[in-house]
């Protein structure tokens, strides 16, 4: 082996002879394959000589004889090297460098020279293998990006994974979000309509990152491209409206976006929330009622339809101020829900600006169906009558609304007034009078039932023509409050108009009394009188009448009055002549007394009252006129009708005797005489006639037939018989006395 090592440095030092030197080194290597001087002999002369096809072996030779790793790598390497530069043997390259990941998997040299020939061989399948190693292997972020980058181009553009190549790049801005490459090559991907929406959605986070809004919208735009979920167009959209109007300032995308986000699920309230701000912004109001009335039409869903139709309505209500169309939408709206109570309070209010009546009284009767409670049912019904009352002239309509208030709440004090006015209005005066007696049926306070029981009795008097109903009315008011003016007055006009005369009598009365109003019981006891037919009645009243004027009203020629107008009536009526002659000397009135009795007792046709009435004229006409001739012939008239009447006859003998008229008195002493059936009596007045006659006529012839009369009834009468005898004698003494004188 020296002696070879020894000819092998002659052969290539001295005398140049390389390929004997290398025999000679050969022959070494013969005897021991890996005595290491004669390799590097034999590595040296041929690199030199650019032998590197022989190179190899022997490269490869000591690398399979490598005591360490380190050194087989090594060689490996070179042997690549020489394959790659020398030789252009891309594929050997390629091996020497693979034995080497063989050995060690991480190498990265091994890996950086497969990277450059798996590039310039393009191998790309291969390249992207050694690029996925070298990435894993990377600590440095730099280098891991570019390498990562370098992986997404080579599946974008060489392989033809797109997808991968995008994940490549995703990969690149999550380590580097600013990395130019990355976020271009993706962008790059942004027109590619299968990739697109992966592309968009990977720069995304970085836009935002860089607050790159304009290619933020544009890459959510890409996406929403190819998102066929709703819920996830949706929420690009609202995310595209949000960037155009708070980064971009772009009001008019904005809208356009929610426009769009709208049709996507009208159910939504964010789209129509930020057309309405975008809206009042802009004001593109028009743009946005033609954009909800079109999702309302095609919409199925019904409370999203009503929703939809409310929102239009109000824009036109207040942003756009078109109160016809405004009114045609709540309209609408009532179509989908004929309970909506916004869309009808809106109605409401726009058909009374509008002065649209008809309108308004439906949509308060709508309301009224609907309402929740009876307060607010009540409320709306007032409404209802104060419109058809005071603005279309229905009073009928007014009054049905104001009855239904009260069937809610009868209490209801201006449903109450209300109706009352309205029937007072209309003369509908028994349904008035009804309403009325409902209400006192109500009342707890005792001025409201005076007021109400008053103004009944009021429609009852002078509409209804009901004087009992009044009278009643009047006579409730008047237990409760004794001094009502107003009531006390309608009953004193019914008294003057002489209408249920006792019923009023009755009540005015005992408050007149009480009152001490004695000329107003005096007209009450009046009429009373006035209008019974009762003649005893009638009698009585004349005579508590009269009582009254002379005794409260200290008018007793009132009271003379009062009983000779009663007499006039009822001269049978022993009372009223009784009161009527004690007047009569108050008054002075006697001579009137007699005249009144003279022309009534003519008429009386009971015998009794007859007599007792001739007995007061013959009184005073005796004892008050003296006038004895009348009261004479009124005696006698008593007489006549009764011979038992002790008083005319004591009077007419008073009379006679007075007047000397001794032949009446003889006529009337014979006729009771001869009336009377009493023994006894007819022989005392026979004896008055007697004695009349012989004492007063000085006619004993008479006188003897008195005697003899008495002598008839009792035939032992010893006066008598003596009264006869005294005159017989006296009477032949006279004869002879004249028989003497005529004889002389």
């Amino acid at each position: 082996i020296e002696l070879l090592h020894g000819i092998g440095e002659v052969l290539d030092l001295s005398l140049d002879q390389q390929d004997e030197a290398i025999l000679a080194y050969r022959a070494i290597l013969e005897i021991d394959d890996r005595e290491s001087r004669a390799l590097d002999a034999l590595e040296r002369i041929l690199e030199s000589n650019e032998r590197f096809a022989d190179l190899i072996p022997i490269l490869q030779h000591r690398a399979d004889g490598a005591g360490t790793v380190e050194q087989r790598k090594r060689l490996l390497a070179r042997i690549a090297t020489v394959h790659d530069t020398q030789l252009g043997q891309a594929e050997e390259a390629i091996g020497a460098w693979r034995s080497i990941l063989d050995i060690d998997g991480n190498d990265p040299l091994a890996l950086a020279e497969l990277d450059v020939l798996f590039a310039r061989e393009s191998r790309w399948t291969d390249l992207l293998d050694v690029l996925q190693r070298r990435v894993e292997l990377s600590a440095d972020p730099q280098e891991r990006a570019a390498l990562q980058l370098r992986q997404g181009h080579l599946l974008a553009e060489q392989l033809d994974d797109k997808d991968r190549a995008i994940e490549c790049f995703r990969e690149v801005l999550q380590g580097a979000p600013a990395n130019e490459g990355a976020r271009l090559a993706l962008e790059a991907l942004l027109t590619a309509p299968d990739h697109r929406s992966r592309a968009a959605e990977i720069l995304e986070p970085f836009y935002v990152t860089l607050q790159a809004y304009g290619p933020l919208r544009s890459s959510l735009e890409i996406r929403l491209l190819d998102q066929p979920e709703p819920d996830a167009r949706l929420g690009l959209l609202l995310r595209i409206a949000d960037l155009s109007e708070t980064h971009l300032g772009d009001g008019d995308a904005a809208f356009d976006a929610f426009a769009r986000a709208f049709t996507e699920r009208r159910s939504d309230p964010r789209p129509v929330e930020g057309l309405t701000r975008l809206a009042g912004t802009l004001r593109r109001w028009p743009d946005l009622v033609g954009i909800l009335q079109r999702g309302a039409d095609e919409e199925d869903d019904g409370s999203v339809v009503k929703d939809l139709r409310l929102r239009v309505a109000r824009i036109l209500q207040s942003e756009v101020a078109d109160m016809d169309a405004a009114q045609r939408a709540y309209r609408k709206v009532l179509e989908v829900d004929g309970e909506e109570r916004e869309a009808l309070d809106s109605l409401e209010a726009i058909y009374a600006t509008l002065g649209a009546h008809e309108e308004l009284l439906e949509i308060y009767r709508t309301k009224v169906l609907i309402a929740s409670s009876d307060e607010e049912r009540i409320l709306l019904l007032l409404q209802t009558a104060r419109l058809q009352r005071d603005i279309l002239e229905r009073p009928q309509g007014a009054i049905d609304a104001l009855r239904e208030v009260l069937a809610l709440d009868e209490d209801h004090q201006e449903a109450n007034q209300g109706l009352t006015q309205l029937l007072t209005f209309e003369g509908r005066w028994a349904e008035l009078s009804d309403h009325l007696g409902h209400q006192l049926g109500l009342a707890r306070e005792a001025t409201e039932r005076v007021r109400l029981k008053h103004e009944l009795g009021r429609i009852y008097m002078e509409k209804l023509d009901n004087p009992g109903g009044a009278i009643g009315c009047f006579r409730e008011v008047l237990d409760e409050q004794p001094g009502h003016e107003a009531s006390v007055a309608a009953l004193e006009e019914y008294l003057r108009r002489r209408v249920e005369v006792e019923a009023v009598a009755d009540i005015l009365e005992p408050l007149y009394r009480q009152q001490q109003a004695w000329s107003k019981v005096v007209e009450v006891v009046g009429a009373r009188r006035e209008t019974t037919d009762d003649p005893q009645r009638r009698s009585e009243l004349a005579l508590e009448l009269a009582r009254l004027q002379e005794q409260r009203l200290r008018d007793p020629d009132a009271a003379f009055t009062t009983l000779s107008r009663a007499l006039t009536e009822s001269p049978d009526r022993i009372p009223l002549r009784v009161e009527l002659e004690r007047l009569a000397d108050d008054v002075g009135g006697w001579f009137e007394v007699v005249e009144l009795f003279e022309g009534l007792v003519k008429g009386i046709t009971d015998p009794d009252a007859a007599l007792a009435m001739r007995r007061s004229l013959a009184r005073a006409c005796d004892e008050r006129l003296n006038d004895y001739t009348r009261a004479r012939r009124h005696w006698e008239l008593v007489f006549d009708q009764d011979e038992t009447d002790g008083e005319a006859v004591e009077s007419l003998e008073r009379i006679f005797t007075r007047t000397e008229e001794w032949a009446a008195l003889v006529a009337l002493y014979r006729k009771r005489a001869e009336r009377s059936l009493d023994p006894k009596e007819k022989i005392a007045i026979l004896g008055k006639v007697c004695n009349l006659y012989e004492e007063v006529l000085e006619d004993p012839v008479a006188a003897i037939g008195g005697y003899r009369d008495i002598l008839d009834v009792d035939p032992e009468h010893g006066t008598a018989a003596k009264g006869l005898d005294r005159l017989l004698n006296l009477l032949l003494r006279t004869l002879v006395h004249l028989s003497g004188v005529l004889t002389t």
